[in-house]
């Protein structure tokens, strides 16, 4: 059968060429559907960013969520802030609570097609306005730090012995219960309709338990233990499968690799004999038969639904904070640019471990040794093996220089990666502007012809004999277009060919690309590359994107 061949090259660089890697693709080899969902952001003002990227899937989510109101559209600020209530409410909004934030949000998620994943709190107290701060001077004293615009809120550490305050919640709060989190869904329900109808279509179980007794100090005090986050999880969960059975539940969303391994009150055990490691004393591990957090977490909902009949859990959620602790948020010099490109490893390859710049923070397993995450591919053995039918989701990460054409070649990378390993939801942390180098790696797989054209939705093998180098991904379409994305991580101009099997195509093949020299488009070359005997001769321009 003869298609329509178009292939999509992503090149840039960071590491120096020699020999031109060996690219092969097969058509007939590791096919898999990829989620359309891989390609999320977390909330943004929408300044054209969701329209033109044509973003599948959007997160409201992070520290807010754990303390806000949806009544009142308040949230708590938290160690973020002073710990200060804020009203969110937009001017020109219409009056509470139909122009809360969030239903602003989702209305402009429905205008773009885009599904809205929710944020439920897990928490007992929720902001009771939209001016108290947590940690009042005239009440409790001076502080280590004052919000330098409100004289009356501190940080909560005592200026003079520097104790952390116990305050009292119902300084900023009221009492928070599942009855009002499911008035909330079912507010929704009735404005939207159901999740899988036009509703918000998914609830994240509240955000990084791990850090809640330092985050939101306030109002939890305790290390989080499994047994707590668990009893919560559950509760909250079950009232949104009440309130709406057609949404979908995610959790139990670790901030990082050793919340993922280890609950708070874990950490601050192995504290206790040795800074920074984790897996010293992991008490509450041991205490529950020695199984990593999430692992645990998939199993205890797995037992729920076999005794109450009812799933729970839908996705299995995580951060993906495990970067390299050297790597900074701009592009930096090129050894920078070469470990945020290549660092894409941590989420697939079973041999690379983070380089951390002590031993006490490198990633290590549950027996203690040190690891290679391969996120991806661990995520979905840990849902196959303890809660079959759990799909999986990494709501926040970010790899920084979004603003850099060799931040945009390692966004690319790991847009492609997820697609690639069968990661089911994925959203960016930190979202670019519309004319960032970052939001044309999403173009590229979304958009790359401005007419809504894209990438492709069942994987195909793509092999490269130097990923760090050129690495690439390839796809065929539902029009049967075969497309090909190849990364160039090279400063150099790289002349090569890659053999195509199993896919008989009709001799030319449309090239788009993206470049330093113009980083305003992506534009479709004069020129079409011929595909003869069963190989594409491309060119692969340093610091580029073609298709």
């Amino acid at each position: 059968m003869s298609a329509r061949l178009s292939l999509a090259f992503l090149c840039a660089g960071a590491a120096l060429a020699q020999q031109a890697p060996t690219l092969a693709v097969d058509a007939a080899a590791n096919r898999r559907a990829i989620s359309p969902y891989v390609y999320g952001i977390n909330q943004y003002s929408d300044a054209g960013l969701g329209s033109a990227m044509h973003i599948p899937v959007r997160r409201i989510g992070g520290d807010a969520t754990t303390a806000y109101n949806w009544k009142l559209d308040v949230y708590n600020a938290a160690s973020d802030w002073y710990f200060e209530n804020f009203l969110q409410t937009p001017p020109g909004a219409a009056p509470l609570p139909d122009g809360n934030s969030v239903n602003l949000l989702h209305e402009a998620d429905l205008a773009n097609g885009t599904l809205t994943l929710g944020t439920i709190s897990l928490m007992d107290w929720t902001p009771k306005d939209a001016v108290s701060c947590s940690y009042s001077v005239a009440k409790y004293g001076p502080q280590r730090q004052i919000n330098p615009y409100n004289s009356n809120c501190g940080n909560g550490i005592l200026a003079g012995n520097g104790q952390q305050i116990t305050a009292d919640p119902n300084d900023a709060y009221m009492p928070l219960d599942a009855v009002f989190e499911q008035g909330w869904v079912a507010d929704l329900v009735n404005r939207y309709g159901p999740g899988n109808q036009g509703g918000i279509r998914m609830w994240s179980m509240d955000n990084e338990p791990e850090w809640w007794s330092s985050v939101h100090v306030d109002i939890y005090q305790k290390p989080a233990t499994y047994d707590d986050m668990m009893a919560r999880n559950i509760s909250r969960a079950a009232m949104v499968k009440a309130a709406d059975p057609g949404a979908l539940v995610t959790g139990p969303v670790p901030g990082g690799w050793s919340g993922m391994f280890f609950s708070r009150a874990d950490m601050q055990s192995g504290w206790s004999t040795s800074p920074y490691d984790y897996w010293d004393n992991p008490t509450d591990q041991k205490a529950h038969g020695g199984a990593p957090w999430v692992v645990y977490y998939l199993q205890q909902m797995k037992q729920y639904e076999q005794q109450h009949g009812m799933r729970l859990l839908d996705v299995l959620d995580v951060h993906a904070y495990i970067t390299p602790d050297s790597l900074s948020s701009s592009a930096g010099n090129a050894a920078m640019e070469t470990l945020r490109m290549t660092s894409t490893r941590a989420f697939w390859d079973p041999n690379y471990i983070v380089p951390m710049s002590s031993p006490g923070k490198q990633l290590h397993d549950n027996t203690g040794a040190e690891a290679a995450p391969q996120l991806v591919p661990r995520l979905l053995a840990w849902a196959a093996q303890n809660y079959p039918g759990t799909k999986t989701a990494i709501t926040e990460y970010n790899w920084g220089a979004l603003n850099s054409i060799t931040g945009a070649i390692a966004e690319a990378d790991i847009l492609g990666i997820f697609g690639r390993e069968g990661l089911d939801y994925g959203m960016l942390w930190g979202p670019p502007a519309p004319t960032d180098p970052g939001a044309f790696a999403f173009r590229m797989f979304l958009n790359y012809d401005g007419a809504g054209n894209q990438f492709g939705s069942t994987s195909i093998s793509a092999l490269s004999s130097d990923p760090d180098t050129l690495a690439i991904f390839a796809a065929q379409r539902s029009d049967s277009a075969l497309t090909i994305l190849a990364l160039n991580k090279s400063p150099n101009d790289i002349q090569d060919s890659i053999s195509i099997a199993n896919f008989v195509a009709a001799g030319t093949a449309q090239v788009w690309q993206y470049r330093p020299a113009n980083l305003n488009a992506i534009v479709r070359q004069s020129s079409d590359a011929s595909v003869a005997n069963g190989s594409v001769a491309v060119s692969l321009p340093a610091q580029s994107m073609t298709l």
